[in-house]
């Protein structure tokens, strides 16, 4: 009986392997909750199984009568047999309709799985504790990862709901055709997995969903506060400031152009990004970690904009996102309106160190404000210096000491984000090589939020001390967080397999997954044994798409193809 719960286990996971990767780990518990118990060994009759009205022969029987089920209101398949399923967590409650009779075989079923808003939302508690705004921003946050996970959004009875369809094959060769919707109201989240398994899969489906649109909360209207689709830039789980919340109503996303600020100007360019989309136009910023995000509307033309804008360098337009980042300097912020005769002179903001470069005193002066200067003065000369022509500074203690005064910003832990990630691209800037064992010494420290940074960089390097634990923290990752590195890892090119072969055998699927899309990039054809034994770890019918083309494109490369 173990085997045979194994091998249903297995199909319902490999199910789900069309699904995008989760984002939140409340989505992936319920999902995997659910997928779990519709491959339960027992189908005893539950003698309190609803049944449809009409005594149908349909062997869904039709809709049965409407239940409750935490709040909810549903009106399950009548031929299905309810069962509950044991509680993986106290606060998570979840159910199951199944075809009776079924055995150990993986059947038609379909699973209910809820849990409150208020459990494990974030790996953190939020930044704010109003209450109205506390569950406005939760759900917010959970909408934000279930757009990840659902092919397309839909709404049931008022409730914001996302789905994905999937097809597999049973143990027993059987066809399953398999829905995953999720809903969410300011009180709780719900899960649902609908399996058809057998000839008319398709057909059975069809019947599951219609019990799915049954699915109601009596009474719930949804926040007027709330909105489902943000703008590109806006906070994702924190409260929307008024201002945006009334120009994405005003002017709809397709109007709406984010611009991104990283150097602590973005308060005194607001106003002018806004005048240079034309009259009438509004603007509101909002700052993110290190950044400053400004919302223009109406836009009509993202790139148009970009090239009326003279307030600094346009370092990136992303027309689908309506996304466009600047760079500002001190000389591009927009004159200050004249003070009144008896108010002081306000003292300038930013140091005077030179922003051009052919300026005699430029390197000099700008490595005392990265060494000495205000936070701002600091992120304005690393901007310069790392953009600086380092053949042009002939002189060695000089040179080092930029490149050491860069190092400090990278390993300061009190630095933002992003400033942090500019001070590791300067690293290998003005450290070439020799800049490899640094970011290797950096990563061991495991830094917050600019691991990215760092695997690009060492892409560019390719320092050979770095991959062992490039491979490590790709088997850390669980498959979750581990693409940045595995794009590292392909890199490396062949240099790489011998330490990626060593991990072929994971402990699971995902990170299997990431490890045969690195060799299929990289191995040669001794990677092919290993690879070969991998058809019989129990997640094989999860990996073997990835597999296949692992030992496809090696063959490839060694008949020269």
């Amino acid at each position: 009986m173990a085997n045979s719960g194994t091998k249903q286990t297995d199909c319902a996971l490999n199910a789900s392997r069309s699904l995008p990767i989760f984002g939140s780990t409340l989505l992936t518990f319920l999902l995997a909750t659910m997928l779990m118990a519709l491959g339960c060994d027992e189908a005893a009759k539950d003698p309190f199984a609803l049944r449809s009205d009409d005594g149908s022969s349909d062997p869904f029987g039709g809709l049965g009568k409407e239940i409750e089920f935490e709040g909810y209101r549903f009106r399950p398949p009548g031929n299905l047999t309810r069962k509950k399923i044991a509680d993986a967590d106290p606060n998570v409650k979840a159910v199951e309709w199944a075809e009776p009779g079924a055995g150990s075989k993986l059947r038609t079923s379909i699973a209910l799985c809820c849990a409150p808003i208020k459990i494990d939302l974030r790996n953190t508690a939020p930044p704010w504790d109003y209450n109205s705004q506390t569950l406005l921003g939760q759900l917010n946050l959970n909408l934000y990862h279930m757009k990840k996970v659902g092919s397309r959004r839909l709404q049931i009875n008022g409730m914001e709901a996302y789905r994905t369809e999937f097809t597999a094959t049973s143990p027993e060769s059987k066809p399953i055709a398999g829905l995953v919707v999720f809903l969410a109201t300011e009180q709780s989240i719900l899960s649902v997995v609908a399996l058809s398994v057998g000839e008319n899969a398709s057909a059975g489906l069809t019947k599951l969903d219609e019990s799915i649109m049954t699915l109601q909360t009596p009474g719930y209207q949804a926040s007027p506060d709330l909105l489902w689709d943000v703008p590109y830039g806006a906070p994702n789980g924190a409260p929307l400031t008024e201002e945006l919340v009334k120009m994405v109503k005003t002017y709809g996303l397709d109007k709406i152009v984010c611009v991104a600020i990283h150097d602590g100007l973005g308060d005194d360019l607001a106003p002018a990004l806004g005048e240079a989309a034309g009259p009438g136009a509004v603007s509101t910023g909002t700052h993110r970690y290190s950044s400053y995000y400004v919302h223009v509307a109406p836009v009509d033309d993202v790139e148009e904009y970009a090239d009326k804008l003279d307030l600094g360098a346009i370092t990136e337009v992303d027309v689908k996102k309506r996304f466009l980042t600047l760079e500002p300097g001190r000389e591009n912020l927009p004159p200050k309106k004249e003070m009144a005769a008896a108010e002081p002179e306000a003292k300038p903001r930013r140091s005077q160190a030179p922003t051009n470069p052919k300026d005699l005193d430029f390197f000099k002066q700008n490595l005392a404000a990265l060494q000495n200067g205000r936070r701002l003065d600091k992120e304005d000369s690393l901007r310069r210096l790392v953009n600086a022509d380092t053949s042009k500074l002939n002189d060695p203690e000089m040179r080092n000491a930029i490149a050491k005064a860069i190092r400090d910003v990278a390993f300061d832990n009190s630095a933002m984000s992003n400033t942090r990630r500019l001070a590791i691209r300067g690293l290998v800037h003005w450290g070439g090589k020799f800049a490899g064992p640094v970011l290797v010494d950096l990563l061991r420290k495991e830094p917050a939020f600019i691991e990215d940074e760092i695997y690009k960089q060492l892409a560019i390097l390719k320092e050979p001390s770095a991959i062992d634990l490039l491979v490590e923290r790709l088997v850390e990752s669980g498959g979750i967080q581990g693409k940045e590195v595995a794009q590292c890892l392909v890199a490396y090119g062949p240099a790489a397999e011998d330490s990626v072969l060593a991990n072929t055998r994971a402990e699971d699927p995902m990170t299997t997954r990431l490890i045969l899309q690195v060799l299929a990039e990289i191995g040669t054809k001794k990677s092919l044994p290993a690879l070969q034994s991998l058809r019989n770890v129990i997640f094989a019918n999860m990996i073997k798409d990835d597999l296949q083309r692992a030992v496809q494109m090696i063959e490839q490369r060694e008949k020269g193809q």
